[in-house]
């Protein structure tokens, strides 16, 4: 079994000290190899404080190995206090109103009775079945009615130790769209909007800009409610004029000659029913979760794969995935669950050779975005969470893909979500044929 943690001290930071600034104590459950049960202890976080290539193993266990393997190339993160996220009224009223009744079938694997809101809001690290429910909680963390996003954009380079990334494609998109059936929150219908098959969500990105070669190209696919059925997921690409279908193991292949794989967007989009899941803990972890720059700013060469930003101590949750299906790349995936928010900082995939293969690493940031009143039809700026940019890095082939999603000129973001009939994520944007036509 994968534990990332088990060579390093349970608590604390090694025994060097850390610099006397001014400190934010923070009083979490540390990992003990493996043992989520551990006594809890203070950490002293050292605020204002830089970690870099020098003085990395004073900070070492607030780093997750993927962060550590980026700060040994250079990166540089800024350590500030942590700042509160509170949950938006709206979910956190669907909470209190749907949670009593939800409850996981009896291998854990799937949620049962699930209408809206965070399933499971008070995981205790002694429940035989925390991993799954944390699990079930990001995944739900994460559901709006109806999301939309124009021209994200990535690239795609080779990770030179000295010189940094050496860029060989430049990716770009029309349109990102997402569109929730089941558990919504504003837009009518709510809190299910009832189809034939059982559709939980559907997701299109596309179609693509750049580079010329995949111009045109996109994915759409479908997930359903429960374990019974698999997801749908669609390749189109039209210099060979057709359509792929994928199977689940195939998600977590990357897409389009990139290191993105469907199953990590948002952190963890697998479907929990076809995982089982293994908590190794909870313990201190900095954490990229409000971002001071409204468009991503990168770490000079040779780490510019990584943001340049604030990175904050934040109580986090260690949840193993391992897929049920024996085609699936990757042994396991650590997925790691801010506490507080219910949000992923980043997830890494281990080989089944286990090593540390990829790492999803996510920028999130705290303001507004455009949403639509249901009654008014008014388009107004609400409080939100939201993606500034996102890293997919591979360690063993030292190759990186990083996106982002920048600020309009007006410092908006480019993300719309709430917008019902008067958005683009509809029913028809999401259809084979509809990604063909766009496509050609």
């Amino acid at each position: 079994m994968i534990d990332p943690f088990r060579d390093r001290r349970p608590c604390g930071l090694h025994s060097r000290p850390l610099q006397a600034l001014t400190a934010t104590v923070v009083l979490v459950a540390c990992v003990a190899a493996g043992d989520a049960h551990a006594e809890a202890s203070p950490t002293p976080v050292a605020a204002g404080s830089t970690v870099e290539r020098a003085n990395v193993e004073q900070w070492r266990q607030l780093l997750g190995p993927s962060i550590e393997w980026s700060v040994r190339r250079g990166g540089r993160l800024g350590v500030v206090a942590a700042q509160a996220i509170p949950e938006e009224p709206v979910r956190a009223a669907a909470t209190r109103l749907y949670a009593p009744g939800v409850r996981l079938s009896a291998d854990g694997r799937e949620m049962l009775d699930y209408v809206a809101g965070i399933p499971f809001p008070d995981v205790k690290a002694d429940d035989p079945h925390a991993a799954a429910k944390l699990a079930h909680n990001a995944v739900r963390r994460i559901n709006v009615d109806d999301l939309e996003t124009e021209n994200p954009g990535c690239v795609g380079a080779a990770l030179d130790p000295v010189r940094g990334m050496r860029h060989d494609r430049a990716y770009r998109f029309e349109h990102l769209r997402r569109l929730q059936y089941r558990g919504r929150l504003v837009v009518p219908p709510t809190p299910t909007w009832t189809t034939p098959d059982g559709i939980d969500y559907r997701e299109m990105l596309g179609p693509m800009t750049e580079p010329f070669d995949l111009m045109g190209a996109g994915f759409t696919y479908v997930r359903y409610a429960g374990s019974g059925r698999q997801d749908d997921s669609w390749l189109y690409h039209p210099e060979a004029r057709r359509v792929r279908r994928l199977s689940t193991a195939q998600r977590s292949d990357g897409v389009f000659g990139t290191d993105i794989d469907l199953d990590s967007f948002g952190g963890f989009a697998a479907n929990p029913a076809w995982f089982e899941f293994r908590l190794i803990g909870k313990k201190p972890l900095l954490a990229a979760m409000h971002a001071r720059h409204t468009s991503a700013r990168w770490n000079a060469p040779p780490a510019d794969f990584l943001f340049e930003d604030d990175w904050e101590p934040r109580e986090t949750w260690i949840v193993a995935a391992r897929a049920l299906l024996p085609e699936y790349n990757f042994r396991e995936r650590l997925v790691y669950i801010d506490a507080e928010s219910l949000l992923v900082p980043y997830t890494e995939a281990y080989g089944h050779d286990g090593r540390l293969w990829r790492a999803y690493v996510q920028q999130w940031g705290a303001g507004t975005i455009d949403a639509t009143d249901p009654n008014s039809g008014q388009v107004h700026a609400t409080p939100s969470m939201f993606l500034v940019s996102t890293l997919y890095l591979d360690v063993q082939q030292e190759h990186a893909t990083r996106c982002d999603f920048p600020a309009t000129a007006d410092g908006r973001r480019p993300w719309r979500m709430f917008r019902g009939a008067g958005g683009t994520a509809l029913p028809e944007a999401f259809d084979i044929a509809t990604m063909i036509r766009a496509g050609r």
